[in-house]
Parts: C-alpha cells; sequence; structure tokens
C-alpha cells in the first residue's frame, strides 16, 4: 500500500472516531497523537483535521415529497429495530434500570410511529422538496434529527399549498412533534 493510501486510510479511521466520541475523549486523543507526532508541520495537520472532523456535514437534497415521507418512515424503521434489540439485549436485571426502561420507551415511541405513516395523494406526491441535511455524526439522535429536518421540510411546502393538504400536513406535524421527544439513552452520561 502506498504512503497516500495509508494517509487517507488513517484520516478516514480517525474522523469516524472523532464523530463518536465526546469533547473529552476528543482531547485525549489530540494530546495522545502530539506525543505520537514528533514533527510540528505533522502536529498543525492533525490540529486541522481534528477541527475539521467536527463540522457538521451539510448537503441539499431535492426530492419528491413521496419519497421524502418513504425515507423517513424507512430511518423510524430503522431506528425503532435497533431500539428494540438494544432494549432485548439489555440484561434482564437492567431492563428495570432507568436506561433499559427508556429502551423500551425509545423502541415503542418509533414503533407507534411505524404505524402512522400517512397515505401521501399522488399530486402532493409529485411536488418537490429541498431539504437541508446537517449531521454531525452517525448517532441515532443525528439520524433522528435529521429525519425530523426533512419532515419539516415537507411540512413547510404543504403550508404554503392552499388545497387539501391540511389533513396531511397536520399527521406530519403530529409524527413530527412526537418524533422530536424520542430520546435515545446510553450507558453513563450520553444521551
Amino acid at each position: 500500500m502506498t504512503q497516500t493510501g495509508v494517509l487517507d486510510m488513517f484520516n478516514g479511521w480517525l474522523r469516524n472516531i472523532l464523530e463518536e466520541v465526546s469533547a473529552d475523549q476528543r482531547l485525549g486523543i489530540i494530546h495522545a497523537l502530539r506525543e505520537v507526532l514528533d514533527d510540528e508541520e505533522d502536529r498543525i495537520d492533525a490540529a486541522k483535521m481534528i477541527k475539521k472532523s467536527r463540522q457538521p456535514k451539510q448537503w441539499t437534497e431535492k426530492i419528491t415529497i413521496a419519497a421524502a415521507v418513504s425515507k423517513v418512515w424507512e430511518e423510524f424503521e430503522d431506528l425503532a429495530g435497533e431500539m428494540r434489540e438494544a432494549f432485548d439485549n439489555t440484561p434482564e436485571n437492567l431492563q428495570r434500570s432507568q436506561v433499559g426502561e427508556a429502551r423500551e420507551e425509545a423502541a415503542n415511541a418509533l414503533e407507534d410511529l411505524k404505524h402512522e405513516k400517512p397515505d401521501v395523494p399522488e399530486a402532493i406526491g409529485q411536488k418537490t422538496v429541498e431539504v437541508l441535511h446537517t449531521r454531525y455524526g452517525s448517532s441515532r439522535a443525528d439520524r433522528r434529527d435529521d429525519a425530523c429536518a426533512t419532515l419539516a421540510a415537507v411540512v413547510g411546502i404543504l403550508n404554503a399549498e392552499n388545497g387539501d393538504e391540511s389533513k396531511l400536513r397536520d399527521n406530519l406535524n403530529n409524527v413530527l412533534s412526537e418524533a422530536e421527544n424520542v430520546e435515545f439513552p446510553e450507558w453513563g452520561c450520553r444521551t
């Protein structure tokens, strides 16, 4: 493998790690890297890379309303499955702990959302919406927030319409409200 290939692989690996760790852990990684890196130029490059990795990833997507709604519900289904699995894999003696119960509540809430997927009328479904995606990482909360941003963009388009979109808009607003209140507990202090 070439030196460039090794560096690219290391950079990708480091970015993935830095997206998933707390600020204190990130600081520990920086200090460890400083000890390993003996060249001042390498340290400056590492610091720039770490700073860049903390920036949110943003992109816009033009998508039909029907496709946006389907995409959001796929994410809700994935999150529901992950939270159900997290609860089921929690040891029985911890399932009634604060984290265990919160996992079950999150799984139940997301499973309930799966059943609230609206039928999008064809005339409305073909309209396009531009969604600004902002993701700081790939945590469950980040993915939920991204799905909620998509729903909010759809609701914004429906608010601008003067037709029979009120039922769909109200349904999506209710789902948006419920989804924003789902918490994703982990062991320790992270939520």
